[in-house]
């Protein structure tokens, strides 16, 4: 199993609808996705009002497979991800020391700073699974 990050632009419009898939257009990422993969969706502060510019986990997704998009043409995403289990994480927690590089300057925002998929390390991977552990004990149980 592997955990991915990625940035959730559009967090503020789709927060309260259920994700049954994610649209990309990575093909490098997506190529290394498999059934049970985990994919983290992280909002800037500024989408939750917190501080704006540093990253906060607002949704885990579960990873059903990942494919060809054959809509292409229409949303203009070459591949879908295309999910099992979405879990919102409400309300969004505070994980910038986890996912900012530390050459990135601390008042760029996240969104900037992370613009492309990250494939997470072990290490970033038992970080955000110690802080969820701490702050959200009932969310854990689906992330594991």
């Amino acid at each position: 199993m592997a955990d991915f990050a990625t940035y959730w632009k559009f967090y503020p419009a789709e927060h309260c609808e259920p994700t049954g898939c994610w649209l990309s257009n990575r093909e490098w990422w997506v190529a290394q996705m498999e059934q049970g993969d985990r994919l983290w969706l992280f909002i800037g502060g500024d989408s939750c009002g917190q501080v704006p510019h540093q990253a906060y986990i607002a949704r885990l997704l579960i990873v059903e497979s990942a494919e060809d998009n054959a809509e292409c043409d229409q949303d203009g995403f070459k591949y879908i991800i295309n999910i099992n289990r979405s879990v919102p994480i409400e309300p969004p927690i505070l994980v910038d020391d986890i996912l900012r590089q530390s050459h990135i300057d601390a008042m760029m925002h996240i969104g900037n700073a992370r613009q492309t998929p990250i494939v997470m390390s072990g290490v970033m991977t038992n970080e955000l699974l110690a802080r969820l552990r701490e702050q959200r004990p009932d969310i854990l149980a689906a992330c594991t």
